[in-house]
């Protein structure tokens, strides 16, 4: 795992070393063992090294083909290069290395880039040199795993791996994207290609860019999901028969993720996810690892006694950190040092400590990403399937009345009266769980309503009046459009699914994870997201990723319940399904109070002028004025402006 950067120039011109440099210590934490660098007329590319297999010397970057035509800097891990050696070797190639970095550039000379990325099993971002035909390719991995940023330029192209690498340059202008802006006040992160930063773009995921002197930058998708849909019915196969197919996948998929020449350990949270890559490793593949847990002090947010259910069931190592919860609150103050983009999602503090428990003892950790959104795992799934069920039905004019009434209702006043009358019993989010019920109400088509699901602070209309752009440009040309929504999918459900994997999944839960590891240097692999589990994911019929529990309920990621029961009780298989969170809402109200009104009430917020003055004191106002207000929002304009004073100002 590492950290690349780099500019092409399509005059020829010389790349400043100097700035190189800076770019390439800006990420320092992403590869702290070693760095490399190469600048030739026009080009120059430098490399960060966390050394994670052939850690010797001769593995540094960037890295030559075996002919000297092609240099690679390359971040990641491709899993099965030992398996491409034989046939290169046969068709000319030579190594002077073990490493997967030397596989994957004689793999393009030998077969192509298109050909071989296509061959390739593991997670990537990388940026290729052709010194003949004088061109750039960027790549990066079908899931989007790991990060690559760009900025293209009169002049030919800026990358890196994170934003912060960028922004080191002269020539990356901090301005603020207005569309990137209004993504995050509503979803808490930015969409697809687009970021925060005005210029700075985001590869997508399973896509490959080319730049040369010539010719306009030319973009090309190598993978996808659209030509897949989940099967309408099991076709005569039993939730047995779909298990065992599923069980062959995981345990390659799994064994590749433990090619390393360095420890490696596993996150257990005691959830399906991570529980069943624990079984398949110990009992399966007789991995023996170490298996890492947090717990925290406040009971409601401590995932410890599920995970010891899940060792003493399978006979595991197990490490166990206790935090306390002024070491969890003190995350604030490093969140933006972590997210160098505006990040809404809180977990990032848990899990970045989670990760620094990890790296004191190895450099690769194992974390159980990608199953919710593979195998039906929110119930929010079947909320959201039933309400659309019955909306759909509705006439457009009742629909009209309907939107009309609920715009009457005074929520506010309802939330705040129903909480002071509940003694404080009632969910403190009950203002934000009664305005979402009544946003859906007044939905008009499905899209609209898949959308809804990715509201977390502001409406998508009202984040665009914020902002000052037209709601539908918040979206156009996201998977969040009608187009990216809709598509080939048969179901409500399946839809929804496709739409987490295409955004939530890869902006906000990869990068939530790719940059809390590599702040402390640890390589994170995800066991789920080998592109072979996607493809079966989304064949299976639904039935089998969600259906009936046997007594009146529903059973969520149906078939991997099956398969754990298989080494788990049943008691530890069905427990309801608990996110990786931290008590925002009293947090905010209560430890981090004074923080909130510091930072949002000091001059340089209306300076900035991301978000009307106005609008943050109203939002205060209602928070701390009285019960069951909306903490989300409070926590995103407390985010923003952290970040645009560290990385703007």
């Amino acid at each position: 795992m590492c950290g690349i950067s780099g500019q092409f120039r399509i005059s020829g011109g010389a790349v400043d070393r100097g700035i190189l440099e800076r770019m390439s210590h800006a990420i320092v934490h992403r590869g702290p063992d070693d760095e490399g660098f190469l600048v030739e007329p026009g080009i120059g590319l430098a490399h960060r090294r966390l050394s994670i297999i052939d850690v010797s010397e001769r593995s540094r970057q960037p890295m030559a083909s075996f002919d000297d035509r092609l240099v690679i800097v390359f971040n990641g891990e491709v899993y099965n290069y030992a398996e491409l050696i034989p046939d290169l070797e046969a068709a000319g190639a030579r190594f002077r290395t073990t490493s997967d970095t030397e596989v994957v550039v004689n793999a393009i000379r030998i077969w192509g880039l298109d050909a071989a990325v296509k061959k390739f099993i593991g997670m990537f971002a990388f940026a290729v040199w052709d010194r003949e035909d004088r061109s750039l390719s960027l790549v990066r991995d079908r899931v989007g795993i790991k990060p690559l940023f760009y900025r293209a330029t009169a002049d030919g192209v800026i990358f890196g791996s994170e934003v912060r690498a960028l922004l080191a340059h002269p020539d990356v202008a901090r301005e603020m994207d207005p569309v990137g802006l209004g993504q995050f006040l509503t979803t808490g992160y930015t969409l697809g290609a687009r970021t925060a930063v005005k210029g700075v773009a985001r590869l997508l995921p399973g896509h490959i860019a080319r730049f040369t002197e010539d010719r306009a930058a030319e973009f090309r998708r190598y993978w996808d999901l659209d030509h897949l849909t989940h099967a309408s019915s099991m076709g005569g196969r039993s939730l047995d028969d779909c298990a065992d197919e599923l069980f062959e996948l995981l345990k390659s998929a799994f064994g590749y993720r433990l090619v390393s020449d360095v420890p490696v350990v596993n996150f257990l949270s005691g959830g399906v996810d991570s529980s069943l890559v624990a079984a398949i490793l110990t009992k399966s593949l007789g991995a023996d690892l170490e298996h890492i847990s947090i717990g925290f002090e406040a009971t409601a947010f401590d995932e410890v006694p599920r995970a010891k259910q899940v060792v003493e069931a399978l006979g595991l190592t197990h490490t166990v950190r206790y935090l306390g919860m002024d070491e969890a609150q003190a995350g604030i103050s490093r969140f933006v040092e972590v997210y160098d983009e505006p990040f809404g999602d809180t977990s990032g503090i848990p899990t970045t400590l989670l990760c620094g428990v990890a790296r004191e003892g190895a450099k690769v950790a194992l974390s159980a990403d990608g199953g919710d959104e593979q195998f039906c795992g929110y119930e929010s799934y079947a909320r959201y399937g039933q309400a659309w069920s019955r909306l759909r039905h509705l006439p457009a004019g009742l629909r009209r009345i309907a939107a009309v009434g609920a715009g009457l209702l005074p929520v506010e006043a309802i939330a705040g009266a129903a909480a002071r009358l509940s003694g404080g019993k009632l969910r403190p989010q009950l203002r934000a769980r009664l305005q979402k019920a009544l946003d859906i109400l007044q939905v008009p088509s499905e899209g609209a309503l898949l959308r809804t699901t990715f509201e977390k602070a502001w409406t998508w209309s009202d984040a665009a009046a914020l902002v000052g752009v037209e709601e539908a440009h918040l979206y156009d040309g996201s998977v969040l459009s009608d187009e990216g929504l809709l598509g080939r999918e048969p179901s409500f459900t399946g839809r929804m699914m496709r739409a987490d994997y295409r955004a939530f999944l890869r902006d906000d839960i990869l990068t939530k994870v790719d940059r809390a590891s590599m702040h402390v240097s640890l390589e994170a692999r995800d066991p789920f997201l080998d592109h072979r589990i996607a493809e079966f994911a989304f064949r299976l019929p639904l039935e089998a990723s969600w259906g009936s529990d046997g007594s009146g309920g529903v059973e969520h990621k149906r078939i991997l319940r099956h398969l754990l029961r298989r080494w788990v009780p049943d008691e530890a298989v069905s427990a309801p399904k608990r996110g990786f969170s931290i008590p925002l809402y009293s947090w905010m109200r209560n430890e981090w109070k004074d923080t909130v009104h510091e930072v949002l009430l000091d001059p340089s917020v209306a300076r900035s002028g991301l978000v009307p003055q106005g609008v943050i004191e109203r939002e205060l106002q209602s928070f701390y004025g009285a019960p069951g207000g909306r903490a989300e929002r409070i926590w995103m304009l407390l985010n923003l402006h952290m970040w645009w004073n560290r990385w703007m100002a």
